[in-house]
């Protein structure tokens, strides 16, 4: 399915084999791109519809013609389902060629997942946005390993020594229940 061919690519670009990445990107983005057409030419319609009289009534070639093509909802279904899954895999391009502008350009629309954006984050170099995301969800969520671990290990390649001593220290006593 999408949703797993997504994660496919992104670990694909992350490991740094671009070209796999690629192969599962292009036919995925050529189809938003086709529904982004097609919801915009459905909007041209629907204001040509508006402006002309309603006097062509007898019009059934074009309705029947119609009727087999998606409606306008049916295309924004799609592309509210595929948009997220192409921007994840632009998100992850983005990490693997270090170009944190095409990133912050996609984070929005991939939806990611917290602890993924700050990891990303870390990995283009803003470790300051990437901790403070981290700290934010580990405050959040206090009894989760995961936004805990990421904080310290954060910290501690950073060189906040102290700090991420204490969080581990943290993270030892959340991680035993």
């Amino acid at each position: 399915d999408r949703e797993r061919s997504a994660w496919i690519a992104v670990a694909d670009y992350l490991l740094g084999d671009k070209e796999k990445g690629d192969a599962i990107f292009a036919p995925l983005e050529t189809e938003l791109n086709e529904i982004e057409t097609q919801i915009d030419l459905k909007n041209e319609q629907d204001k040509k519809a508006e402006k002309t009289p309603a006097d062509n009534t007898n019009d059934s070639e074009s309705s029947d013609a119609d009727s087999n093509q998606p409606t306008k909802e049916e295309l924004q279904k799609k592309k509210q389902a595929l948009e997220p899954l192409v921007a994840r895999i632009l998100c992850a391009k983005s990490v693997s060629e270090g170009n944190i502008e095409s990133f912050n350009d996609s984070e929005k629309k991939a939806k990611l997942e917290t602890i993924l954006k700050s990891r990303w984050l870390a990995r283009l170099g803003d470790h300051k946005q990437a901790i403070e995301i981290a700290k934010k969800q580990s405050d959040t969520d206090k009894s989760q390993v995961r936004p805990l671990a990421t904080l310290t290990q954060l910290l501690w390649d950073t060189g906040e020594k102290k700090e991420a001593i204490k969080n581990f220290r943290r993270l030892r006593e959340v991680a035993a229940y």
